[in-house]
């Protein structure tokens, strides 16, 4: 769905695309068929101006943050969570700093 709708756009180099949320409420498949459709997107052109909540997704994005340190702290909850199980916590987790 996000790529019909994406390559039915006629891209310039001066289009811009406001979005909010686009990720929401879809699976992980259609999340990642909507990230390469904005990768296309962007490729032909497109600025692309997205809210979202999954910073992690977006890593390679110019992240604006309007709720400071938000990026670090989702990176440190998600470290905890998939480091909690090994022991040698450093070897696996991203640093944040």
């Amino acid at each position: 769905m996000a790529q019909a709708v994406f390559s039915s756009i006629q891209i310039t180099p001066n289009t811009c695309l406001l979005l909010d949320e686009p990720e929401s409420g879809q699976d992980f498949d259609h999340v990642l068929k909507l990230k390469k459709a904005m990768l296309d997107a962007a490729a032909r052109g497109a600025q692309i101006i997205c809210a979202s909540h999954h910073v992690l997704f977006w890593q390679h994005a110019h992240i604006i943050e309007l709720d400071r340190n938000y990026k670090t702290r989702v990176i440190q909850k998600m470290c905890a969570i998939v480091c909690a199980p090994h022991q040698e916590k450093e070897n696996f987790c991203i640093s944040t700093k």
